[in-house]
């Protein structure tokens, strides 16, 4: 599994960002070949950052770049930090999917 994280700096309102990445990012990141996982984060001090999990590294590759565009078409302008590499540890609970599901319906 490839892992892509990226932490966007100085962006205006993080709040009008979960809201379109919600909205529109979640249906375009969801169609990359390999997709398996998507998060957002809310970091605090004019900040956000997404961790994406595919089952291969274009995949991964692939969200980036849609991320990039996204961002950009947010008026996000600051370049994120970005790591892209080979997931090699997890765990989770037994009833992970439960737990998100549920999580995903509140929003």
């Amino acid at each position: 599994m490839y892992i892509s994280i990226r932490h966007y700096k100085e962006v205006e309102s993080p709040k009008d960002v979960t809201a379109a990445v919600n909205e529109k990012f979640f249906p375009l990141v969801s169609k990359v070949p390999g997709f398996l996982v998507y998060y957002g984060i809310e970091t605090g001090d004019h900040s956000w950052a997404s961790v994406n999990i595919f089952e291969s590294p274009e995949g991964a590759k692939e969200s980036t770049k849609l991320g990039l565009n996204f961002a950009k078409d947010l008026g996000i302008t600051s370049a994120p930090e970005i790591i892209a590499a080979t997931l090699v540890s997890a765990t989770a609970i037994d009833d992970v999917d439960k737990v998100m599901r549920e999580f995903a319906k509140s929003l």
